[in-house]
C-alpha cells in the first residue's frame, strides 16, 4: 500500500535527516522529544517531516495534544528505515575495519544452545581483537531472526529448519544438536526407559511452533508411538527451565545445555532408550549482504568451535 503511493521520480530526493527526524518522532512519540534527541528547534524538525510527507505524498505522522505517532504509512516505514541506519552504521564499521581500525562492535543472537558455545568464541576472538564490543541478543530463534532482518544484529545462531522457506536468509549448517528429554528432580517419571512411558504426560517446547513441537512430534512417530500432549510453547530459556524444574511437565534440551553443572542440580536427564531427531545448528545471516570483516572473523570462530565440538562428540 504504501509502495502505491509513491512519487518515485521525487522520493529521489529524500535525505538521511528527512529519515533520522522520522525515526525520532516515532520512537520518541512527540515533536519535542524528537528535536530534543536530535538538537534542533521544533519548527525545524516539523519543516524536515513536512518535507519528507511531501516527498512520499502521504501523511506519515498524526499529531495529536498526546504527542505524535506513525500513520499506517510511517508504521510501515519505520522498519526500512531502521534497516537503513543499521546498514549505514555497518558500512562506516566496515571502512574503518578494511583500514586498520581495531575497535568496533559485533551485535550477535543465539539461541540457548549455542549460548554455551559463547565464551570460547570470544576468547579466541578476543585474543585477535581485544578492543572489539560484543552486543549478545539471547532468544528464540523467531525474535532473533527478526532483529537480523531488521539489521540489528550481523548474524544468528539459532536452531533452525533448513527446509523452511526464507529466501532472504542465507543458512549455513554447523552442526547437529543432540536433545535430551528432561525433567525435575524427583518427577515420577524420571527412570522411563522409553518415549513410550512419556506419550501420557504433558510437554513443553520451546521456539519456533514449527521447528521444536515437529522435533518431539516426528521422534514420536518415527517409533511409531503417540505423540504426547504439548501444553506450553515457551520463548524463555530461564521461564522454560523453572517450569520444568518446578512442575510435571517435560521438555527438551541440546546435551551442550545439559553440561552446566547448575542445571544438573535442578534437572534429572530421562534415559528413555529412543534417540531424539536431531536439532541443525545454523549460522544464519541476511541474503545479499556482506558482513563487517569483525563479523565475518566472528563467525569464523563459531565455526571452529562447532566443528572442534562435533569432533569430541564424534569420539
Amino acid at each position: 500500500m504504501l509502495i502505491a503511493s509513491l512519487n518515485m521520480s521525487r522520493t529521489r530526493q529524500v535525505k538521511l535527516e528527512h529519515l533520522r527526524a522520522f525515526l525520532a518522532v516515532s520512537e520518541s512519540g512527540s515533536i519535542r522529544g524528537a528535536a530534543r534527541r536530535l538538537g534542533v528547534s521544533q519548527p525545524g524538525l516539523t519543516k524536515i517531516l513536512r518535507q519528507l510527507e511531501e516527498e512520499f505524498s502521504v501523511p506519515l505522522v498524526q499529531r495529536s495534544v498526546r504527542g505524535a505517532t506513525p500513520t499506517e504509512y510511517g508504521r510501515a516505514l519505520v522498519p526500512r528505515v531502521k534497516f537503513i541506519e543499521s546498514e549505514i552504521q555497518r558500512a562506516h564499521d566496515e571502512v574503518l575495519q578494511m583500514r586498520g581500525e581495531r575497535k568496533g562492535i559485533v551485535a550477535i543472537g543465539v539461541s540457548a544452545g549455542p549460548a554455551m558455545m559463547v565464551p570460547k568464541v570470544l576468547a579466541r576472538f578476543w585474543q585477535r581483537y581485544p578492543d572489539v564490543r560484543i552486543h549478545v541478543v539471547d532468544g528464540m530463534h523467531e525474535s532473533t531472526l527478526a532483529d537480523l532482518r531488521d539489521g540489528r544484529l550481523d548474524f544468528s545462531v539459532v536452531p533452525f529448519d533448513v527446509a523452511t522457506g526464507n529466501h532472504d536468509l542465507k543458512i549455513e549448517v554447523l552442526t547437529n544438536t543432540t536433545v535430551r528429554a528432561v525433567v525435575r528432580k524427583n518427577h515420577p517419571q524420571r527412570n522411563a526407559t522409553s518415549l513410550r512411558d512419556l506419550s501420557d504426560v504433558d510437554w513443553i517446547m520451546s521456539g519456533s511452533t514449527k521447528t521444536r513441537s515437529n522435533l518431539i512430534e516426528k521422534t514420536f512417530v518415527k517409533y511409531h508411538l503417540r505423540p504426547p500432549r504439548l501444553l506450553v510453547r515457551c520463548e524463555s530459556f530461564p521461564t522454560l527451565i523453572s517450569l520444568v524444574g518446578a512442575s510435571d511437565l517435560i521438555g527438551i534440551l541440546p546435551e551442550r545445555v545439559l553440561r552446566e553443572p547448575f542445571l544438573r542440580l535442578i534437572l534429572d536427564v530421562v534415559a528413555v532408550k529412543e534417540r531424539f531427531l536431531p536439532s541443525r545448528l545454523c549460522l544464519v545471516t541476511r541474503a545479499g549482504v556482506p558482513s563487517t570483516p569483525f563479523a565475518q572473523n566472528l563467525m569464523r570462530e563459531f565455526r571452529r568451535v562447532a566443528k572442534q565440538e562435533t569432533g569430541l562428540n564424534d569420539a
